[in-house]
C-alpha cells in the first residue's frame, strides 16, 4: 500500500502527486478549508451544550435515529444511511415524541463501524448524541466531519445503576528495540471494571511506534542540504486490535495487557527542495499476533511482547488513574484535557513522524504522541479530537 503527500504532510484519502495541476490543489484545499469549518462549528455547538447544563434539567432518552449522513474528507464526500438507537440526556424542552432533527459533528471510522459525536438539533431544543451504525461502506479510516437530516422518535427509559470503574491512561517513551538502542512513543488505555460489577469487563487500547537507533546523521535542518540528500527510512507500528486480558497488579506488574497485536512496518521518503515531497509505503508484519504490555517497577518502565519480534523496552513518563472514560485528546496523559494538549498536537500540525522539518528521527516519539488518531501523521482531525474534548476529565 503506498501514500503520496505534499508539504502539508496530510494523507489523502486519494493518491495526489504535488505536481498535479494547480486547479487539483485548489479544489483539496477548499474541501479542507471546508471540512475545517464544519469541525469548528461543531466544537463551538458542543461547547455550548456544556455550558448551558448548567440551566436546564434533563431525563434520560431512548433515541431511534433514522435518516442520511454527509461525511466530509479532503478531497471527497460520501453519504451514508443512519439507522441507530442510543440513549442520551435530553433537555426537558424536548418531551418524548417525534422530531425531525439536524446533526452537525464528527464520525470515527473504522474497520467495521462508524461512530458518530455532536449536537443534534431539533424545534425544542439541542441535545448532544453518541451512537455507532455498521461500516458497510467502502471509506477512509479516521475522524472526519459530519452533518445530518435524520428523523428522532424519543422515549423516556429509565437506566440501571452506573458500573463504577477506573480509567488509567499511560504516556511512555522507548529507549530500546532488543538489544539495541531505538525511540518511539508508547499511548495505552485501560479500563478496569469494578469487581462486583459480573457482567462488565475490562478494555483496554494500546498502540506503540519505534525507531532503532543508528548511527547514521539525522536530518533536522529546515532546508535542504547536499550532505543528506534525499531522506528515506523506516519505523514499526504496533496496535491493540483485541483485548483478551487487562489486569491490575498482576504477576508483579502494575498494569498488564495481554492480547492479538498487528504490526506495521512504514517507510517514509522526502525529496525536493526542503523535502517538499514525500511518499510512503505499508506493510504488515504481522496482522494477528499474541503479544503482552506490562508496566511495572511502581508504573516506571514497561515491556511490549510480541511474538516473532523483539521485546520494546521503554520508561513511562506519565501514568494517570481516575474514574472515567477513555480520552484521546489527553495527549499528555495528565488526567485532563486542556490548553496543554491543544498546544501540544498544534505545535506538530502537518508532520509524520521522523519528518525532517519537525526535528527529524532525534523528534520521532513527540510527533508519534502528537498523532491522536494514530493514522501516521499529525493533521486537523487529530486538533479536532482535542478540542472537540477540552475540559473533560473522563
Amino acid at each position: 500500500m503506498e501514500r503520496k503527500g505534499t508539504e502539508k504532510g496530510f494523507y489523502d484519502c486519494l493518491t495526489i502527486s504535488s505536481r498535479q495541476k494547480e486547479g487539483l490543489e485548489m479544489a483539496k484545499l477548499s474541501k479542507l478549508v471546508a471540512v475545517t469549518v464544519i469541525a469548528l462549528l461543531s466544537i463551538s455547538v458542543l461547547a455550548a451544550l456544556s455550558q448551558a447544563d448548567s440551566n436546564q434539567t434533563f431525563y434520560v432518552g431512548q433515541v431511534n435515529a433514522t435518516g442520511t449522513m454527509t461525511l466530509g474528507w479532503f478531497v471527497q464526500t460520501d453519504i451514508v444511511n443512519v439507522t441507530a438507537n442510543f440513549t442520551a440526556r435530553i433537555p426537558t424542552a424536548i418531551v418524548p415524541g417525534t422530531y425531525n432533527a439536524t446533526f452537525q459533528g464528527f464520525a470515527r471510522i473504522t474497520e467495521d463501524n462508524i461512530d458518530f459525536n455532536g449536537a443534534m438539533m431539533t424545534e425544542n431544543g439541542t441535545f448532544q448524541a453518541e451512537f455507532e451504525v455498521p461500516n458497510a461502506y467502502t471509506l477512509p479510516k479516521g475522524m472526519c466531519g459530519a452533518t445530518g437530516q435524520l428523523v428522532l422518535v424519543i422515549s423516556q427509559t429509565v437506566l440501571p445503576p452506573p458500573v463504577t470503574f477506573e480509567c488509567i491512561s499511560v504516556v511512555g517513551s522507548v529507549t530500546n528495540f532488543g538489544s539495541s538502542p531505538a525511540m518511539g512513543c508508547l499511548q495505552a488505555d485501560a479500563k478496569i471494571v469494578n469487581s462486583t460489577a459480573s457482567t462488565a469487563e475490562n478494555e483496554s487500547q494500546a498502540h506503540v511506534t519505534w525507531i532503532p537507533v543508528t548511527s547514521t546523521p539525522l536530518p533536522v535542518a529546515p532546508v535542504w542540504n547536499a550532505t543528506f540528500g534525499n531522506y528515506t527510512y523506516s519505523y514499526y507500528s504496533a496496535t491493540l486490535i483485541n483485548a483478551t486480558d487487562t489486569e491490575l497488579n498482576y504477576t508483579g506488574n502494575d498494569l498488564y495487557i495481554a492480547g492479538v497485536w498487528s504490526v506495521l512496518n512504514v517507510t517514509f521518503s522526502f525529496t525536493g527542495m526542503n523535502w517538499t515531497d514525500w511518499q510512503t509505503s505499508t506493510s504488515y508484519l504481522r496482522q494477528n499476533a499474541t503479544g503482552t504490555l506490562e508496566v511495572y517497577g511502581n508504573w516506571k518502565n514497561f515491556t511490549l511482547s510480541i511474538t516473532g519480534f523483539d521485546d520494546v523496552i521503554g520508561t513511562v513518563d506519565h501514568v494517570c488513574i481516575r474514574v472515567g472514560t477513555f480520552l484521546d485528546g489527553d495527549v499528555l496523559g495528565h488526567g485532563v484535557v486542556d490548553i496543554y494538549d491543544l498546544v501540544y498536537v498544534a505545535r506538530y500540525m502537518g508532520a509524520v513522524p521522523g519528518d525532517p522539518r519537525f526535528g527529524g528521527l532525534s523528534n520521532f516519539g513527540a510527533v508519534s504522541k502528537a498523532d491522536v488518531c494514530g493514522d501516521g501523521s499529525v493533521d486537523i482531525y487529530d486538533l479536532v479530537t482535542v478540542a472537540s474534548q477540552m475540559g473533560q476529565t473522563g
